[in-house]
Protein backbone atom coordinates (compact mmCIF):
# COMPACT_ATOMS: atom_id res chain seq x y z
CA UNK A 1 0.00 0.00 0.00
CA UNK A 2 1.54 3.34 -1.05
CA UNK A 3 1.94 6.16 1.79
CA UNK A 4 -0.47 8.53 -0.01
CA UNK A 5 -3.27 5.90 0.30
CA UNK A 6 -2.60 5.07 3.87
CA UNK A 7 -2.66 8.86 4.54
CA UNK A 8 -6.16 9.09 2.85
CA UNK A 9 -7.35 6.11 4.69
CA UNK A 10 -6.31 8.27 7.83
CA UNK A 11 -7.77 11.84 7.50
CA UNK A 12 -11.41 9.79 6.63
CA UNK A 13 -11.27 8.48 10.19
CA UNK A 14 -13.51 10.47 12.28
CA UNK A 15 -12.65 11.77 15.30
CA UNK A 16 -13.70 13.46 18.80
CA UNK A 17 -15.42 16.84 18.17
CA UNK A 18 -12.70 19.66 19.20
CA UNK A 19 -14.21 22.55 21.46
CA UNK A 20 -15.85 25.37 20.08
CA UNK A 21 -13.81 28.50 18.46
CA UNK A 22 -13.78 32.21 19.13
CA UNK A 23 -16.60 33.87 18.02
CA UNK A 24 -16.03 35.67 14.89
CA UNK A 25 -15.66 39.59 14.26
CA UNK A 26 -19.43 41.81 14.57
CA UNK A 27 -20.58 42.13 10.44
CA UNK A 28 -21.39 45.25 9.06
CA UNK A 29 -24.59 46.49 9.91
CA UNK A 30 -27.07 47.49 6.49
CA UNK A 31 -28.95 50.36 5.66
CA UNK A 32 -31.52 51.61 8.45
CA UNK A 33 -34.45 53.01 7.35
CA UNK A 34 -37.24 54.26 10.03
CA UNK A 35 -37.82 52.95 13.06
CA UNK A 36 -41.98 53.04 12.93
CA UNK A 37 -44.53 55.05 11.20
CA UNK A 38 -43.87 58.97 11.26
CA UNK A 39 -40.17 58.20 12.42
CA UNK A 40 -37.22 60.44 11.64
CA UNK A 41 -34.42 57.67 13.17
CA UNK A 42 -31.44 57.08 10.74
CA UNK A 43 -27.80 56.26 11.72
CA UNK A 44 -25.66 58.83 10.16
CA UNK A 45 -26.93 62.59 9.50
CA UNK A 46 -24.80 64.58 7.40
CA UNK A 47 -25.48 67.94 6.44
CA UNK A 48 -23.74 70.30 3.55
CA UNK A 49 -24.74 73.59 2.66
CA UNK A 50 -23.46 76.67 0.31
CA UNK A 51 -24.02 79.98 -0.91
CA UNK A 52 -22.96 81.28 -4.37
CA UNK A 53 -24.85 84.44 -3.48
CA UNK A 54 -23.46 87.95 -2.83
CA UNK A 55 -25.05 88.79 0.81
CA UNK A 56 -25.03 91.73 2.77
CA UNK A 57 -25.28 90.27 6.63
CA UNK A 58 -26.28 93.30 8.94
CA UNK A 59 -25.20 92.90 12.78
CA UNK A 60 -26.66 90.04 14.30
CA UNK A 61 -28.33 88.65 11.26
CA UNK A 62 -27.89 85.30 9.33
CA UNK A 63 -26.29 83.72 6.93
CA UNK A 64 -28.52 82.50 4.05
CA UNK A 65 -27.75 78.89 2.16
CA UNK A 66 -29.29 79.01 -0.98
CA UNK A 67 -27.67 75.02 -2.10
CA UNK A 68 -28.21 72.33 -0.35
CA UNK A 69 -25.16 69.82 -1.53
CA UNK A 70 -26.34 66.72 0.85
CA UNK A 71 -28.75 66.25 3.20
CA UNK A 72 -28.56 62.68 5.02
CA UNK A 73 -30.44 61.55 8.07
CA UNK A 74 -32.27 63.59 10.67
CA UNK A 75 -31.31 67.02 9.44
CA UNK A 76 -33.64 69.30 7.24
CA UNK A 77 -32.96 72.84 5.66
CA UNK A 78 -34.85 75.22 3.40
CA UNK A 79 -32.65 76.65 0.06
CA UNK A 80 -32.54 80.33 0.46
CA UNK A 81 -33.28 80.29 4.09
CA UNK A 82 -30.20 80.36 7.47
CA UNK A 83 -32.11 77.29 8.92
CA UNK A 84 -30.30 74.06 9.89
CA UNK A 85 -32.54 71.96 12.15
CA UNK A 86 -30.77 68.61 13.85
CA UNK A 87 -32.83 66.46 16.07
CA UNK A 88 -30.66 63.83 16.93
CA UNK A 89 -28.80 64.99 19.92
CA UNK A 90 -24.75 63.81 19.74
CA UNK A 91 -21.47 64.51 18.80
CA UNK A 92 -20.88 66.58 15.39
CA UNK A 93 -18.29 67.78 13.31
CA UNK A 94 -18.81 71.32 11.73
CA UNK A 95 -17.11 73.18 9.77
CA UNK A 96 -17.63 76.55 8.03
CA UNK A 97 -16.40 78.86 5.68
CA UNK A 98 -17.11 82.08 4.80
CA UNK A 99 -15.62 84.78 2.09
CA UNK A 100 -15.79 88.45 3.92
CA UNK A 101 -14.84 91.78 1.99
CA UNK A 102 -15.10 93.10 5.63
CA UNK A 103 -13.81 92.86 8.98
CA UNK A 104 -15.91 90.30 10.68
CA UNK A 105 -16.98 87.79 13.63
CA UNK A 106 -19.22 85.30 13.09
CA UNK A 107 -20.83 82.51 14.72
CA UNK A 108 -22.71 79.61 15.11
CA UNK A 109 -26.27 80.57 16.78
CA UNK A 110 -28.15 77.86 18.78
CA UNK A 111 -31.84 77.71 19.45
CA UNK A 112 -31.86 81.64 19.15
CA UNK A 113 -30.55 81.87 22.53
CA UNK A 114 -27.11 80.57 23.00
CA UNK A 115 -23.76 81.09 21.19
CA UNK A 116 -21.64 77.58 20.80
CA UNK A 117 -19.00 77.99 22.83
CA UNK A 118 -15.86 77.43 20.52
CA UNK A 119 -17.43 78.14 17.30
CA UNK A 120 -16.51 82.03 16.67
CA UNK A 121 -14.28 83.13 13.94
CA UNK A 122 -13.32 86.37 12.03
CA UNK A 123 -10.92 88.38 10.78
CA UNK A 124 -9.90 92.14 11.94
CA UNK A 125 -8.93 93.18 7.85
CA UNK A 126 -10.83 93.04 5.16
CA UNK A 127 -10.93 90.48 2.06
CA UNK A 128 -10.56 87.33 3.09
CA UNK A 129 -11.81 83.65 4.24
CA UNK A 130 -12.49 82.86 7.91
CA UNK A 131 -12.86 78.97 8.85
CA UNK A 132 -13.48 77.66 11.92
CA UNK A 133 -13.84 73.20 12.01
CA UNK A 134 -14.85 72.10 16.07
CA UNK A 135 -16.98 69.23 17.51
CA UNK A 136 -20.26 70.74 18.39
CA UNK A 137 -22.09 67.97 21.47
CA UNK A 138 -26.35 68.88 21.35
CA UNK A 139 -27.94 67.34 24.17
CA UNK A 140 -31.53 65.96 24.38
CA UNK A 141 -32.53 69.52 26.18
CA UNK A 142 -31.35 71.27 22.73
CA UNK A 143 -33.45 69.06 20.76
CA UNK A 144 -36.39 70.46 21.85
CA UNK A 145 -36.56 73.76 19.94
CA UNK A 146 -40.46 73.88 18.46
CA UNK A 147 -39.92 73.54 14.66
CA UNK A 148 -43.53 74.51 13.51
CA UNK A 149 -43.95 71.05 11.76
CA UNK A 150 -45.94 68.20 12.60
CA UNK A 151 -42.72 65.53 11.87
CA UNK A 152 -40.68 66.39 13.61
CA UNK A 153 -42.18 68.52 15.87
CA UNK A 154 -38.91 69.43 17.84
CA UNK A 155 -35.42 70.12 17.06
CA UNK A 156 -32.08 71.90 17.28
CA UNK A 157 -32.28 75.52 15.26
CA UNK A 158 -28.85 76.34 14.56
CA UNK A 159 -27.56 79.91 12.23
CA UNK A 160 -24.52 81.44 11.48
CA UNK A 161 -24.75 85.09 13.09
CA UNK A 162 -22.64 88.15 12.64
CA UNK A 163 -21.17 89.40 15.74
CA UNK A 164 -19.70 92.41 14.00
CA UNK A 165 -20.26 96.05 15.42
CA UNK A 166 -21.62 96.47 11.73
CA UNK A 167 -22.71 95.28 8.56
CA UNK A 168 -20.58 92.44 6.74
CA UNK A 169 -20.69 91.95 2.82
CA UNK A 170 -20.29 88.24 1.10
CA UNK A 171 -19.15 87.79 -2.11
CA UNK A 172 -18.90 85.51 -4.69
CA UNK A 173 -15.60 86.50 -6.40
CA UNK A 174 -17.78 86.33 -10.15
CA UNK A 175 -15.70 88.64 -12.12
CA UNK A 176 -14.12 88.39 -15.75
CA UNK A 177 -10.75 86.56 -14.31
CA UNK A 178 -13.41 84.25 -12.53
CA UNK A 179 -15.63 82.29 -15.15
CA UNK A 180 -17.05 79.41 -12.16
CA UNK A 181 -19.78 80.71 -9.74
CA UNK A 182 -17.93 81.05 -5.75
CA UNK A 183 -18.65 79.76 -2.65
CA UNK A 184 -19.44 82.90 -0.64
CA UNK A 185 -20.11 80.92 2.43
CA UNK A 186 -20.55 76.98 3.34
CA UNK A 187 -20.98 74.84 6.92
CA UNK A 188 -21.31 71.13 6.78
CA UNK A 189 -22.23 69.02 10.27
CA UNK A 190 -21.56 65.15 10.51
CA UNK A 191 -22.89 63.09 13.67
CA UNK A 192 -19.76 61.49 15.19
CA UNK A 193 -21.28 59.64 17.82
CA UNK A 194 -24.75 59.48 19.59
Amino acid sequence: MKFESLFDDWMCLPGPTGPTGPVGPIGLAGPTGPVGPGAMMYKNTIISLYSNQMQSIPMNGFIEFDNNHVIVGNSFHAPGSSEIWVWTPGLYLVYYNIYHVDPCQFALYKNDTFIVNGSSVGSIEGTSQSTITFVLRLANDDCTYETGIQTPPSACKLQLINKSDTMVSLVDAESANNGLPQVSATISLVLLHK
